[in-house]
């Protein structure tokens, strides 16, 4: 959670210095039914259809840190 902490605190942080996308909606306040529905999550089993603001499920998923913020700050690498 503390993770997802971070990153939902340095977007607003980007949008201010015009890196990000114009769009970011703060989800901290999920990251507790993230966190849970992330820990009980099987990749190779199950299929997830997650909301743009759940990104603690995402990193569950198996998705990188790195490859999140690239995706905000709309890198080509993304």
């Amino acid at each position: 959670m503390s993770l997802d902490r971070q990153i939902d605190n340095k977007a607003p942080n980007y949008l201010k210095q015009a890196l990000g996308c114009p769009c970011h909606a703060p989800y901290a306040d999920n990251a507790g039914i993230q966190l849970a529905l992330g820990q009980v999550f099987e990749r190779d089993k199950d299929h997830l259809f997650n909301y743009y603001r759940d990104m603690l499920i995402a990193i569950y998923a198996g998705l990188a840190v790195e490859e999140i913020l690239l995706n905000g700050l709309s890198k080509a690498l993304d």
